[in-house]
């Protein structure tokens, strides 16, 4: 069974890896200012590097000099843009929108942070700095706070209120949402009813759902057999990541098969703590689980933690419910309030999802 589970999930990453199914329905906006429906992959980081489509059955890229931009229709916006490298030198790249309107503000993900950006001229962005810089005096380094965020926002939005303006100068860690809200109230105070604000990028939230499962579980190495009730709970934020998950919650497991050798295992309550990553944006989706799984047993009030995977399929019914079956094994005991065991446990559910 083991060597059957292991097979199975090495076949789930190959095809799942080899065949992307992130497209969406988008535009592409030429030099010339047209527009082109198109079908675009998204593919979050590389998204800023090229806008990679299908055409005829071919992918296609465009890199940030051969077109002016890009947006999908559910979401994101990029444009072309020269950034600045360092103090002298520019590279054209895609950058996302936030706020477009009468002042914009643009972001790039970078190795796993955020880069804000405001426009210097037509074609040219200037990077907001913060945090701490280091200073040299009498050949001695020094670090001391980096205001020139706040600077170069003072004088972005000169003709503000004083009330944005006192936010941007207490502003000490800028985030999408803070950066986000400064822009809209700007534009909300200088506009008035008539609204000038043409994009405004949803605000990032962590979204919630909850997952029914049942199934079973297999304790090869004991003889005995689980049925397992339970629920799920699934936490993600969409603007960070649209196909990570944290999953926790609680299922309960009630023995239907055991032998004498494992009269001390009564029923269990386990709590999964795990990611799961989900490939793709179709009707199907592949999904892999990898994280640990807390242990209680009630009777002998003894707890475990073992390591666990699994592998499975997600069927989206509708955009807020979808149905799934999975396979896990827990692969490794991380105690030793209890022998070494291992497991292999198909389950079957439906997911919720609140937003």
């Amino acid at each position: 069974m083991k060597l059957i589970i292991t097979i199975s999930l090495s076949l789930l990453v190959f095809f799942s890896f080899g065949q992307d199914k992130s497209l969406r329905k988008g535009k592409l906006v030429t030099l010339s200012n047209d527009t082109i429906d198109a079908m675009i992959y998204h593919k979050d980081i590389l998204n800023y590097k090229k806008c990679t489509y299908e055409q005829d059955g071919q992918t296609l890229h465009y890199s940030p000099s051969e077109i002016k931009g890009y947006l999908f229709n559910d979401g994101a916006h990029y444009i072309s843009k020269s950034i600045p490298v360092n103090d002298d030198e520019y590279e054209q790249r895609f950058v996302e929108y936030l706020v477009e309107g009468v002042k914009n503000l643009y972001v790039i993900r970078h190795k796993g942070a955020f880069k804000y950006y405001i426009d210097y001229d037509e074609n040219k962005l200037l990077q907001l700095h913060y945090g701490k810089k280091e200073v040299k005096i009498e050949d001695v380094k020094y670090f001391q706070k980096d205001r020139r965020m706040n600077t170069a926002l003072l004088m972005y939005f000169e003709d503000a209120s004083d009330n944005v303006k006192k936010k941007i100068e207490y502003l000490e860690n800028p985030s999408t949402s803070s950066l986000t809200n400064i822009t809209e109230q700007y534009h909300n105070e200088s506009c008035g009813e008539n609204s000038c604000v043409v994009y405004r990028k949803d605000k990032g939230k962590l979204n919630v759902s909850i997952a029914p499962t049942m199934g079973y579980m297999v304790y090869p190495t004991i003889k005995t057999q689980y049925n397992n009730v339970g629920a799920l709970l699934y936490l993600w934020l969409p603007n960070s990541s649209e196909h990570l998950y944290v999953r926790t919650g609680f299922i309960y497991g009630y023995e239907v098969e055991k032998d004498e050798a494992t009269k001390e295992y009564g029923d269990l309550a386990i709590i999964p703590i795990q990611f799961e990553y989900r490939f793709g944006k179709g009707v199907i989706n592949p999904r892999l689980n990898l994280g640990f799984n807390y242990y209680h047993v009630p009777s002998t009030r003894k707890n475990d933690l073992a390591f666990s995977g699994g592998a499975g399929l997600n069927v989206n019914v509708t955009k807020r419910f979808s149905l799934f079956g999975e396979i896990q094994t827990d692969i490794l005991v991380m105690s030793l309030n209890i022998q070494p065991f291992s497991t292999y446990s198909p389950m079957f559910g439906c997911q919720i999802k609140f937003y």
